[in-house]
């Protein structure tokens, strides 16, 4: 006879293994042997139908799957449904697929990729994640979500009726979900009606021209069932391929000073995968405010968490000892997480298939504070040196409008006749298509042209090229040198820092009226983590009477620390859709500071930027008063890359020789 003990393991395990088979009747099949498709292989396809049909532009990434929620909370909360999967989603911006798909059986779904991210973009369109976070409870939230699933699959059937037959089979996957278990109540029943509603295109739900319509229709619909069963309370249940997810934007990541040395150097980073990346937020109110110290000694070890208020380095993160799966599992399970960068390398690298916001986005705000690391090359060794410089970026002041004035007045022949040489740089053919006349025809709209007709339409005619003559589109930083040793004096009583004033006043000015993309930085510094670049102009920003004051403030600072603001403005330059880019450095000598980079380190740092940026294909040219100049200019920027200038009025010759010499050898 058995065992009182045995006897109740033998029925747990007889019940576990019956309430796991029940379960599994409501999973998809996912055994190895299941043909997937994978979005790596759709995700180019997917974004150039979405481009051709909608005439947007949109990321494709990965969807990532919930946060897990913990069974105490579950048990708490009383939660009935999670999406186990990755779902198709949207945050106005991007549109997310799940990152594999198991193989429609249906003949009619060619690819379900396709379908799916045509109805999320067309949820883009419609700016449904906007609306959704005014939902003011989970009821009205699940009936948007049905409202937007029901006008994006009518809008898909209006504007390509070919579809139909795959948005149908779709549905028809989909309806086993009104099957599962769910919780009892008025409120599900109703929701559940309405879902299956839309999966069967009835007339359930009203047709909503806009989203803000489906928001009133949901929050009206959703108050009146309250009140019909204020007792009941309701939880969203929706999470499926039709219904998908409406999620918020991510924000940009906040960029902090840091001690460059603080951080572990001498190993490579360790690595581990995260199951799904957190989104990025924005700080809560108050949650930077300086809070009181602790109230209370705590003897036991604390317990580590996977997020840190904005970032902070704690002594375990400058081990080597963590548990680094062990983070990347806590990381995962979090539902969101600020992202903070820091200059100085990582310890702990945590990969997933969905990237955060990349870093780039975050520092485009116009005359904003910012700290940039960038590698310093060290001559003595023949290799990077393990820490970066930090470059601080930050708005210029504004100066004197009489200075302005009065430079301009004195300069008005040098401006005139640089513009006008400005105006003789050849231009570049451009093809115009689709035209009504032309210098040849255009195939491709001879094709469509025929289509048309065999459609029933009326052609347009329009089947033409024209060859014209464009200007070509310049990207122009002008980087002024602002250390202490432009206050010598030179020629005719006027200081370095004049002269270089002036020729960027002029230059700049010639450059707006040729029509040129340009940006105007300043810089100076004092060690490796006192890299200054002063913002005059910004590429986006109108050149006006403010930027020219800014101009007319700049001063003598600190020190001529070249590279860092030399790679600066290549990462600036590089970012601009141009046909060449151009890096003009107005400067009075050789790079130099108060530590190593005085001797043959600045110099090869400085070189070795100059490297860089012709590697990116930035040509640099340099405008110096530095008359013992041609003893190390020919090292640092190579032949013919410089001039030695004492006056402005020398500027226009030189300029424009340099600008259309760098223009040929970019068109090449």
């Amino acid at each position: 006879m058995p065992e009182a003990e045995e006897f109740l393991i033998d029925t747990a395990r007889h019940a576990s293994v019956a309430a796991h088979g029940l379960w599994r009747r409501w999973r998809p099949a996912q055994g190895e042997g299941a043909p997937q498709m994978l979005l790596e292989d759709n995700r180019l396809r997917v974004a150039l139908l979405v481009e051709a049909v909608l005439g947007v532009r949109l990321d494709v990434r990965n969807a990532q799957p919930p946060a897990p929620a913990s069974w105490p909370m579950r048990l708490i909360r009383r939660e009935v449904r999670r999406a186990p999967a990755a779902l198709p989603a949207n945050d106005g911006s991007a549109i997310y697929l799940p990152p594999a798909l198991p193989t429609a059986g249906d003949a009619f779904v060619a690819n379900d990729y396709a379908l799916l991210g045509l109805l999320q973009a067309l949820r883009v369109v419609r700016g449904s994640a906007a609306c959704y976070a005014l939902c003011g409870s989970p009821l009205a939230a699940d009936m948007f979500l049905l409202a937007e699933a029901a006008a994006a699959g009518r809008a898909l059937r209006r504007l390509l009726p070919g579809w139909a037959r795959a948005l149908d089979a779709l549905y028809a996957r989909c309806e086993d979900m009104a099957e599962r278990p769910r919780p009892a109540g008025r409120l599900y029943s109703e929701v559940l009606t309405l879902y299956r509603g839309v999966l069967r295109d009835a007339q359930a739900i009203p047709l909503a021209g806009s989203p803000e319509a489906a928001l009133e229709w949901a929050t009206e619909n959703a108050h009146m069932l309250q009140r019909e069963a204020p007792r009941e309370r309701y939880r969203q249940w929706l999470a499926d391929l039709v219904t998908g997810r409406l999620l918020p934007p991510e924000s940009m990541p906040v960029r902090l000073p840091t001690d460059a040395q603080a951080m572990p150097c001498g190993r490579p980073p360790r690595r581990a995968s995260l199951a799904r990346r957190p989104r990025v937020r924005s700080s809560d109110a108050g949650e930077d405010d300086a809070q009181p110290g602790a109230w209370m000694v705590q003897t036991s070890e604390p317990q580590e968490h996977a997020e840190d208020p904005l970032g902070l380095n704690r002594p375990q993160d400058r081990s080597f000892d963590g548990d680094i799966e062990g983070a990347a599992q806590s990381l995962a399970e979090l539902e969101s997480a600020r992202l903070v960068t820091t200059p100085g390398p990582a310890a702990d690298v945590m990969c997933s298939d969905d990237p955060p916001p990349r870093l780039e986005q975050a520092e485009q705000s116009p005359l904003s504070n910012g700290w940039y690391a960038y590698p310093e090359w060290d001559c003595r060794s023949g290799a990077y040196g393990a820490h970066p410089a930090i470059v601080q970026v930050a708005g210029a002041a504004a100066g004197s409008r009489a200075w302005v004035d009065e430079a301009l007045r004195r300069h008005a022949g040098t401006l005139r006749a640089l513009r006008r040489r400005l105006g003789l740089i050849r231009p570049h053919r451009q093809i115009l298509r689709r035209c009504p006349e032309g210098d040849d025809i255009d195939c491709d709209a001879v094709v469509d042209e025929r289509c048309v007709r065999r459609a029933g339409g009326s052609p347009a005619g329009a089947v033409y090229l024209q060859h014209r003559r464009a200007p070509r589109r310049i990207g122009l930083l002008l980087l002024v040198d602002a250390s202490a040793s432009t206050d010598a004096w030179v020629a005719e009583g006027r200081r370095v820092i004049d002269i270089a004033k002036e020729a960027a006043l002029v230059a700049a000015c010639a450059l707006q009226a040729a029509g040129a993309e340009f940006a105007v930085l300043s810089f100076s510094g004092e060690g490796r983590e006192g890299i200054q670049v002063r913002l005059i102009k910004e590429f986006d920003q109108p050149w006006n009477a403010d930027a020219m004051r800014r101009i007319a403030a700049l001063e003598p600072e600190d020190y001529t620390r070249l590279g860092g603001a030399v790679r600066h403005a290549c990462a600036l330059l590089a970012r601009r859709a141009v046909d060449f880019r151009l890096l003009l450095l107005f400067s009075d000598g050789r790079p130099n500071d108060c530590d190593v980079y005085a001797g043959a380190y600045g110099l090869e740092d400085a070189r070795q930027a100059l490297i860089e940026a012709r590697i990116q294909h930035i040509e640099p040219y340099c405008f110096t008063v530095d008359r013992e100049g041609a003893g190390y200019l020919p090292h640092l920027f190579g032949g013919g890359r410089y001039t030695i200038v004492q006056k402005a009025q020398q500027l226009p010759a030189a300029f424009v020789d340099w600008l259309r010499n760098a223009a040929r050898r970019a068109s090449r």
